[in-house]
């Protein structure tokens, strides 16, 4: 194998498919990055096998400056190649297999040799679902992320709950996740016809989905009963699906409340800020006690200190209301809604807040009560 390339394009290629490489990985090719340069394409596979990625740089396209030589295939150590490409001196960088599994990189001046590894030891990945593709914007996946991942578990004893439930019927796709102490569920549109699943894809897979994909792309998303897979610009992202079911959430959201509290998001969120300076065994547990105007927000942690402080309320229904719940759920969720004011619900001190955006229920978070020792 032998090709030339812009150096710079070899290193977004490189960045982008390391994404999915463990660190721990007990199998020394799934460290590496595999080369492929044939029919005028030079293609980067990697993977930790349960999240692969595939890119592939067109030689046709002047902006890649790619010039295939020779065709062939070499596996690389993914952290070796890519802190050598970084340190290339000018804009464009040969490399050439040279001796068995020995590669040679120049570029300028400079020239380096790679002990690389045999690419037939290299697993087969399977990118195909055999599925029809469907439509979806890279912004709908961003506010996935954004806005219900957060709530996942990372206890891996209940593997549903390390990941997001996506459900979709006709157009309408719910996301749900939650570790049970919080929950986050948001419903939105998508376009592409009569879409009808109900997956869930860990949310370590969606982080390294959403930092690959950017904010302005459209995808091609396809799914079978083991991954999905998500497609773009020449690159495709396959994720292993966690086959577990996720739990029925409907009955947690009730549809009544006896109390509720309108409060400025900005003010709120500060407020349980300052006071998760008071933490108690790891723990930062907030006492909410509630009227019609004000809001008291307390904290303690007794070889700490305590945190108290009153703000105004927007609006409020119902009888007062003392509740505790986590300072961190609770700030999340907030920011989470990513609007101005918020609204609390809730239906007495023991059971679950209901916090969302009081124009708007297509994004709702849940957090547990606990309690609270003075």
């Amino acid at each position: 194998m032998n090709f030339t390339i812009s150096t710079s394009r070899l290193q977004k290629a490189i960045n982008l498919v390391s994404r999915c490489i463990s660190s721990t990985t007990p199998l020394p090719s799934l460290s590496g990055i595999l080369l492929t340069a044939k029919d005028n394409e030079l293609t980067l596979t990697a993977s930790d096998s349960s999240i692969s990625i595939r890119t592939v740089i067109d030689a046709n396209d002047e902006k890649n400056q790619l010039t295939i030589e020779e065709e062939g295939k070499i596996l690389i150590n993914a952290h070796t190649l890519g802190q050598i490409i970084q340190k290339m001196p000018t804009a464009i960088t040969s490399l050439e297999v040279i001796d068995g599994n020995l590669i040679e990189v120049k570029s300028g001046k400079a020239q380096v040799k790679i002990n690389g590894m045999d690419p037939e030891t290299y697993p087969l990945i399977a990118f195909d679902t055999n599925s029809p593709s469907f439509p979806l914007k890279a912004a709908v996946i961003q506010d996935i992320i954004a806005s219900v991942a957060f709530s996942v578990s990372t206890d891996e004893t209940r593997p549903a709950l390390t990941g997001v439930n996506l459900k979709a019927d006709g157009e309408q796709l719910n996301c749900a996740a939650t570790d049970t102490h919080r929950l986050a569920t948001k419903t939105m549109t998508i376009e592409g016809g009569d879409q009808h699943f109900d997956i869930v894809i860990p949310a370590k897979h969606l982080d390294k989905v959403g930092a690959s994909i950017g904010d302005s792309q459209d995808l091609e998303v396809s799914i079978d009963s083991q991954k999905i897979t998500f497609a773009f610009d020449g690159t495709l992202i396959a994720a292993r699906l966690i086959d577990d079911a996720f739990p029925t959430i409907s009955h947690l959201l009730p549809n009544a409340y006896t109390q509720t509290m309108r409060i400025s998001s900005k003010e709120l969120s500060a407020a349980i800020d300052r006071a998760s300076i008071f933490r108690s065994e790891g723990k930062n547990i907030i006492k909410l006690t509630m009227n019609g105007s004000s809001v008291n927000i307390s904290a303690l942690a007794r070889e700490v200190g305590s945190s108290r402080e009153t703000i105004d309320i927007v609006a409020y229904e119902g009888e007062p209301l003392t509740v505790s719940c986590s300072g961190k759920y609770l700030y999340d969720a907030i920011r989470a809604l990513k609007v101005p004011e918020v609204l609390l619900c809730f239906n007495g001190a023991v059971r679950p807040i209901i916090i969302k955006d009081p124009d708007d229920d297509s994004l709702i978070m849940y957090v547990s009560p606990v309690r609270f020792y003075e």
